[in-house]
């Protein structure tokens, strides 16, 4: 899926409570708790062009911030696969980190006012 795609299914207007994917906690990346088994798969991201491992961070925007711009070609987002709440139709964006201790799932909330670039 790629940013045009996405913009297009991105709810406008929706609630900033979800009881069955708790999207509120999802604002900046963090555990899935399992939501990829949850959640409906739409899709993988597209990115225009994949830049690997670098992470966006034009204008001293920092990757990690709940503010942080969907960039599709960088890290993380490069990655990710695209999810759907079928309670609220919110699109939640997973990948699978394997930094660290051990492989876990991350996620992000993808609202309608977080900006998305390719």
């Amino acid at each position: 899926m790629n940013v045009d795609s996405l913009r297009e299914i991105i709810p406008l207007s929706e609630s900033e409570y979800c009881e069955e994917c708790q999207k509120e906690k999802l604002k900046g990346w963090t555990n899935s708790n399992g939501l990829e088994e949850k959640l409906i798969k739409l899709a993988e991201v597209e990115p225009f062009k994949s830049k690997g491992y670098e992470t966006y961070n034009k204008g001293g925007e920092k990757p990690s911030s709940i503010d942080a711009t969907a960039a599709l070609s960088y890290y993380p987002y490069n990655g990710s696969s695209v999810y759907q709440c079928g309670t609220c139709q919110c699109i939640i964006l997973i990948y699978l980190e394997t930094a660290g201790h051990g492989a876990r799932y991350q996620a992000r909330w993808i609202p309608s006012y977080i900006r998305l670039e390719s």
